[in-house]
């Protein structure tokens, strides 16, 4: 259904698994220096196998996806001894809502990783509870269960820092044992040392990059520095980011509201999808005097997961950016209680009705939003949610006219890199902000600026932008250059310019400083 528009973020993954084979070794997200390049490496795994395709590139998110399906599986099983419980949570993450579908095919590098790597310490972590409790433990087993357990934790810091939103409440059930309360305090430091050893093997490329290479920009980027864009006091700024929390996350998170708009999915069905949460969070809430104490401890850590999600949206930089991707890890704890509450409830027969809608209201979603623009798209921003359905027209028109080497902005250059195989080159520096805000982090991979600076013949391609069409028309003629123009869709092309200019020389930065 070409339901999933082939973005920029996505292309560089794809572009980065390219020049892995091709003998580079990137340790980070191409301009995104807090997110580590896992992804890209299975992503250049997959098209060793599959060949150099968008769907190789889905098909390793599809991968990791199931895989962390089947960790949850297993970790409800254990926690709760409860399979019918771990076959209903596993069913709310298969039929998941738009926003996790959307970001579990779609990669953006790491996310999916994330999830996964969540899941695997969620497994150990109540793996490690149970031989505890089941008085099982042999020393060597305790250590590498501990020191594994930290490894994984550590390389989530490095591959996406989302993860520790699931992986430091896992810890909780490693450090918290009522059984082990009055172990000597030599033994608890040990048991420390332990995981933050692990933790600091786990995130060794992290720490290898600030401390070798000097870059301490990688701490602020952290806690997002590269999309902090507001203004005002630090109080005004979490108030903002706590409204916008309340206004966007439970909407999308539940899947009521694709994570790109703000209209309601299927307005008739959305009450009854929130009855039955309701039902969900007042049954668990009932019970919990009833619950074992490691169910409890099971159940708090779970709780740690939105928490840390809330803080690290409220008081970071990340808060300026409400797109669903930022809300995936609360979406697992969800579907453990709702698997949970349904295997357990008085009368279950409610429940699985209500579930039942829940899930065809998520399939629904899916399906219906695949059919309209824009979409199945990671684009909240509109000027940014191009078209991508006339990429391969608008290849086909710049091989017709010879047309090689030239400018154009973030959403278009990174795609037409990959879809050709790196034959035609643009680099993104023309702004597709309505108001011709531009940043230079758009211009992520450097070695095609020295390809294009010898070339004779550029072409610019805007979308969306009529200032910027009108801009370049003014300069051109103000400059006496003379070139073609076409419309293919969502893109405007300026080519066969009788002269090699480039936005600099136009003046555009300093025109829209």
């Amino acid at each position: 259904m070409d339901a999933f528009p082939f973005n920029s973020d996505e292309a560089i993954v794809g572009l980065m698994g390219k020049h892995i084979i091709d003998g580079e070794r990137p340790i980070f997200f191409y301009g995104q220096s807090y997110m580590g390049s896992l992804d890209a490496y299975f992503v250049a795994i997959s098209f060793l196998i599959f060949g150099e395709k968008v769907i190789a590139i889905r098909l390793v998110q599809l991968i990791l996806f199931y895989l962390t399906i089947v960790n949850i599986y297993f970790y409800v099983i254990i926690a709760f001894q409860n399979k019918k419980a771990a076959f209903f949570s596993a069913l709310f993450l298969i039929f998941a809502p738009v926003n996790m579908v959307l970001y579990s095919t779609v990669s953006l590098g790491g996310y999916t990783e994330a999830l996964l790597i969540g899941s695997i310490v969620m497994l150990l972590s109540i793996k490690y509870l149970q031989t505890c409790e089941d008085n099982l433990f042999k020393k060597n087993k305790k250590i590498i269960y501990l020191l594994i357990i930290g490894f994984i934790t550590g390389l989530g810091l490095w591959v996406n820092p989302i993860s520790l939103t699931i992986t430091l409440p896992m810890l909780f059930l490693v450090f918290i044992n009522d059984r082990y309360i009055s172990i000597k305090f030599l033994e608890i430091l040990k048991k420390y040392f332990l995981v933050f050893s692990g933790f600091l093997i786990g995130s060794f490329f992290w720490w290898y990059q600030i401390v070798i290479n000097n870059k301490l920009s990688f701490l602020t980027e952290l806690i997002g520095s590269a999309v902090s864009v507001e203004h005002g006091s630090y109080l005004q700024i979490v108030y903002q980011h706590v409204i916008s929390f309340l206004l966007f996350a439970p909407t999308v998170i539940l899947g009521i509201r694709p994570p790109w708009d703000t209209f309601v999915i299927g307005k008739y069905l959305f009450p009854v999808i929130l009855l039955f949460w309701i039902l969900v969070i007042a049954f668990l809430l009932s019970i919990r005097k009833r619950n074992s104490a490691t169910e409890n401890r099971v159940f708090l850590s779970l709780l740690g997961i939105p928490l840390l999600v809330f803080a690290g949206f409220v008081f970071t930089s990340f808060g300026t950016d409400p797109s669903g991707r930022y809300f995936l890890p609360i979406y697992l704890p969800l579907a453990i209680w709702a698997g949970f509450a349904m295997s357990k409830f008085n009368k279950p027969i409610i429940l699985y009705i209500l579930g039942f809608f829940v899930i065809y209201y998520h399939v629904f979603g899916v399906i219906s939003l695949a059919k309209k623009a824009p979409f199945l798209t990671t684009q909240f921003y509109e000027p940014a949610q191009v078209n991508q359905l006339q990429m391969k027209e608008l290849i086909s028109f710049l091989e017709k006219n010879d047309e090689k080497y030239g400018f154009s902005n973030y959403w278009v250059s990174y795609p037409l890199a990959f879809l050709t195989d790196e034959k035609i080159i643009s680099l993104p520096l023309l702004p597709y902000h309505s108001d011709m805000t531009y940043t230079f982090r758009d211009n992520r991979i450097l070695s095609y600026n020295e390809e294009l600076k010898f070339q004779n013949k550029y072409f610019f391609i805007t979308t969306n932008n009529p200032e910027l069409d009108k801009f370049l028309v003014n300069r051109f003629s103000a400059i006496e250059i003379n070139y073609q123009y076409k419309v293919i869709g969502d893109f405007h092309i300026f080519y066969q310019l009788d002269q090699p200019v480039n936005p600099e020389k136009l003046g555009l930065y300093e025109e829209y400083k």
